[in-house]
């Protein structure tokens, strides 16, 4: 077993010395810690974006800048004018279908409103979409610059608006079209009754009187319906083609001021970034 006692060593420098403990290793103590502070101080703000960059690198930026510029214009030009064709081309099978299963003498005011509407929201529809590419167009020119903010993209409305003109759905009428309406009805009533003639008088049938309307009412009423179905087709007709060429104009106005949106978007963004940059570029 361990002894707990001190250990006593003996030398032989003398009486006085002979019995002198041993002392205790003892570990130093080391200072303690200071203290971490409470609050850290804040980092220094972040320099403006002059300070971060040098002058070449702005130069070098601007360089690439038009390059960047006319390749992102024209594919959000390219994307804004198939997306116009394509809702246009929707609106026009639909006013077709529409025109198809009416009346268009009787149901043309509902045509009208449809058909303005229809077209208007379809092209602010395009215009949303283009001004959102070149806004995100925006923002990806000022990480291109490392600029700390984008240049803002607000548009003002659009101007082109729809108003389909009703009176292209008249149907010129011929000449004598109202008589030879007259004569198509009448020689069918007159079948008929020749049918009843042929019936009771050569055939010798003994068929009452009354009878003899059904012929005339069923040949004159099928002629009446073929003419009724033959005016409503031509209506169609004209409907068809009158909605066709107001959507064509319509496209084409459509399309001429998206031109000029993307042109004054061009221009305003390319300004906007060239005004901040140049001073960049020029300072030494």
């Amino acid at each position: 077993m361990l002894s707990t006692q001190e250990t006593v060593i003996t030398t032989s420098a003398g009486p006085s010395a002979c019995l002198m403990p041993l002392p205790r290793l003892v570990r130093p103590v080391r200072p303690a810690r200071p203290a971490a502070p409470a609050v850290r101080p804040a980092r220094p703000a972040r320099p403006v974006a002059r300070a971060d960059r040098s002058a070449d690198f702005y130069r070098e930026r601007a360089s690439q800048w038009g390059e960047l510029r006319a390749t992102a214009f024209e594919a959000i030009s390219s994307r804004a004018a198939y997306d116009l064709r394509a809702r246009i081309a929707t609106v026009m099978t639909e006013a077709q279908d529409h025109v198809e299963d009416t009346d268009p003498g009787r149901t043309g005011a509902e045509l009208k409103a449809w058909l303005d509407a229809r077209l208007v929201t379809e092209l602010h529809g395009t215009r949303h979409g283009t001004v959102a590419a070149v806004r995100a167009f925006s923002a990806r020119a000022a990480a291109h610059f490392a600029l700390p903010g984008t240049v803002p993209v607000d548009p003002g409305p659009g101007r082109v608006t729809s108003d389909f003109d009703t009176a292209r759905l008249a149907v010129n009428k011929k000449k004598n079209s109202t008589l030879s309406t007259s004569i198509n009805i009448g020689m069918r009533a007159y079948m008929g009754f020749m049918i009843f003639f042929v019936l009771t008088q050569v055939m010798a049938l003994a068929v009452p009187a009354w009878i003899g309307l059904l012929p005339v009412l069923l040949l004159g009423g099928v002629a009446l319906f073929e003419e009724h179905r033959k005016r409503v087709e031509q209506r169609q007709y004209q409907a068809s083609e009158a909605v066709a060429q107001h959507i064509g104009e319509f496209a084409d106005r459509a399309s001429r001021e998206m031109e000029e949106l993307l042109r004054d978007l061009d221009l305003g963004v390319d300004t906007a970034y060239r005004s901040r940059v140049e001073p960049l570029m020029a300072a030494v």
